[in-house]
């Protein structure tokens, strides 16, 4: 018993550091390597050191700035040095350890992460609150899977999912992301496979496409092409995304006490999906099932009218070259 109590301490150590030290510094490391990549030795030493502040708040966002101002601060601080002569020993204790250590003492003069902590705290508390009106998932639902298609989803959807996890948990947008996108698009790569759109069309690509999502959680591409093609298949994932965002978001009550939105993540297999929402892994599931199956079933109607159509289309040549010879 002891034993165990003494392995949970651990474990929730361990969790504790990684959403304390270890994300803001390797977001400050990511962003430093981004912005200063031609100095990325050197830089890494010092955005490791001017992360420390971030550490304190467990802020990402406060991290990404200290990465940031350290990218900025290597190039002009390096330039000041090779213009003094100064020896290159003495420059790489100035950039590694000086850079990094003003960096930090600049961003907790200003109090920056833990505004920026607060930031991202009043965020995920919005989010999780849930809404307050019918519809507002379905609303949602659908900007999420329009946003995917005009290149929302990098800048604006998946920073703000890896703001709301921060401290290690799941996410409300990721449990979004999961039915509108993925489910969605494997329903569709499924429907491909059942009743492709020509009896010529390779069923590889769709193959390909339903098992990623199922298994790995991403390549929603592999339904863009199909929903480009089709009206009705591209209605159908957005009426898959509506409602399938709204069961998600629906916010039922329970013994008087109201419950709040899902909680899940992309990027992982389906069922590690589903059991990240805890005790609210049934109406995941129920959102996923409802996302995958809406969306197959418009592929397959989608199909069936571009085959007739199709179909219709070849046929009435020859109809009219026949009716020519005849005359």
């Amino acid at each position: 018993m002891e034993d165990s109590a003494s392995t949970f301490a651990t474990l929730q150590l361990l969790v504790d550091s990684l959403g304390s030290y270890v994300l803001p510094t390797l977001t400050a490391v990511i962003v430093t390597r981004a912005y200063s990549h031609q100095h990325s030795d050197i830089a890494i030493m010092s955005s490791i050191l001017a992360s420390s502040s971030s550490c304190a708040t467990g802020s990402v966002i406060s991290g990404v700035a200290a990465g940031y101002l350290t990218s900025i601060g290597v190039q002009y601080m390096l330039y000041t040095c090779m213009r003094y002569s100064i020896p290159a020993t003495m420059t790489n204790v100035i950039l590694g350890g000086g850079l990094g250590s003003l960096t930090s003492i600049i961003l907790h003069l200003l109090q920056l992460p833990t505004l920026l902590a607060w930031v991202t705290a009043t965020l995920r508390s919005v989010l999780v609150a849930g809404t307050n009106f019918p519809g507002a998932g379905f609303l949602i639902g659908i900007v999420f899977c329009y946003g995917s298609k005009v290149g929302w989803y990098h800048a604006l959807f998946l920073p703000l999912i890896l703001m709301e996890m921060e401290i290690g948990g799941a996410s409300v947008l990721g449990a979004v992301d999961e039915c509108t996108l993925v489910m969605v698009s494997a329903g569709i790569c499924a429907g491909n496979l059942s009743l492709p759109h020509t009896k010529e069309a390779s069923r590889d690509f769709s193959k390909r496409g339903l098992c990623i999502n199922l298994s790995c959680g991403d390549f929603i591409e592999a339904a863009y092409p199909s929903m480009e093609r089709s009206n009705i298949i591209n209605t159908f994932g957005y009426i898959a995304s509506g409602f399938s965002t709204e069961l998600l978001y629906c916010d039922y009550a329970r013994n008087g006490q109201p419950r709040a939105p899902v909680t899940s993540s992309a990027y992982l297999p389906l069922p590690m999906s589903i059991w990240l929402s805890g005790d609210q892994w049934k109406r995941t599931a129920l959102a996923c099932a409802m996302a995958f199956g809406i969306s197959y079933l418009g592929c397959l109607l989608g199909n069936s009218v571009t085959r007739l159509s199709s179909g219709t289309g070849r046929n009435i040549p020859e109809l009219t070259d026949k009716k020519n010879k005849g005359d």
